[in-house]
Formats: C-alpha cells, sequence, structure tokens
C-alpha cells in the first residue's frame, strides 16, 4: 500500500561492470534520474536512513497487513528516533464500530527506540473473532511524526 502522495519514479539499472558505476551514478545525478538500489533495504537499513530532517522511522513488520492471528502475539517491527527529539511511540488496537473504528492503546508509550525487535504485545485471545486494526505512532512535540502505519488483521 503506497501513500497517497507517492508518485511513479524511474530508475536507471545500473551497471554490471565496478568500473562503470562512478560514472554512472554521476550520469543519474546530472540527468536527475535515480538508480536502482544493489542492496536490499532491510528494517536495520531502514532505522540507519534517518537523514536530516527525518525525524522518525517507523514500520510494523508482525503481524503483517491481512494476516490472521490467534493467541497472544509479539508486535514487531521498527520505532527508531532520537529520544531527545520525539516522545514516545505507541502501538494502538483499532477495534471496528461500524463506519467508526475506536482506537485503544496497547500496554504503555515507550521512549525507547526499538530496531526489528518486539514493540509491544497483542493478547489476540481476549478478542473476539473479527477484523481489527493495529497502528504504530510517533509522538513530537504532542504531535504526530508523519502518518501513522497501520496494518489490519484477523483474529480466528
Amino acid at each position: 500500500m503506497l501513500p497517497p502522495e507517492a508518485a511513479p519514479q524511474v530508475f536507471l539499472v545500473p551497471p554490471r561492470n565496478p568500473e562503470s558505476l562512478k560514472p554512472a551514478h554521476e550520469w543519474a545525478q546530472g540527468n536527475n534520474i535515480a538508480i536502482l538500489p544493489t542492496s536490499i533495504c532491510t528494517e536495520e537499513l531502514l532505522a540507519l536512513g534517518a537523514g536530516a530532517g527525518q525525524t522518525a522511522v517507523w514500520r510494523i513488520t508482525s503481524p503483517k497487513d491481512g494476516d490472521t492471528v490467534s493467541g497472544n502475539v509479539p508486535i514487531v517491527g521498527t520505532a527508531s528516533f532520537d529520544p531527545a527529539v520525539v516522545e514516545f511511540y505507541k502501538i494502538e488496537l483499532g477495534i471496528p464500530n461500524g463506519t467508526d473504528v475506536q482506537w485503544l492503546t496497547l500496554g504503555e508509550t515507550h521512549n525507547t527506540p526499538v530496531v526489528n525487535g518486539q514493540l509491544e504485545f497483542l493478547q489476540a485471545e481476549g478478542l473476539a473473532p473479527g477484523v481489527y486494526f493495529l497502528r504504530l505512532i510517533v509522538v513530537k512535540d504532542s504531535n504526530y511524526v508523519g502518518e501513522p502505519h497501520q496494518i489490519q488483521f484477523t483474529v480466528e
């Protein structure tokens, strides 16, 4: 699922011969064309990539969007941020109520960053079978840092 502000982009396939990589990157940069990445973007790499002006990196990786769960489930992902800048992150459970969703904070708010680890714990065994939502929210100055990362899941 892409964010609404996402736009299509053209990429140049990098050359296979190492001697041509630097000139290819220089040409692509000079012509405002991106080169396909040569490394797989992992959660750890994503967390390390927070650059200037980017306050935090956040994502739920398990359960995945659309998963069916049962029992007690660890919520795994990344909430990487500078604790001197960001106040906390939290996980919320969304319970559909007609056309609305009621959001409840799971556990506590957390002021310690997590990279590819357990963010919170979902006691799905206490939920009635059906469709629910989880969202990861990062808060700075009492406001969301960007849009919450949200997934939908089903309890059996």
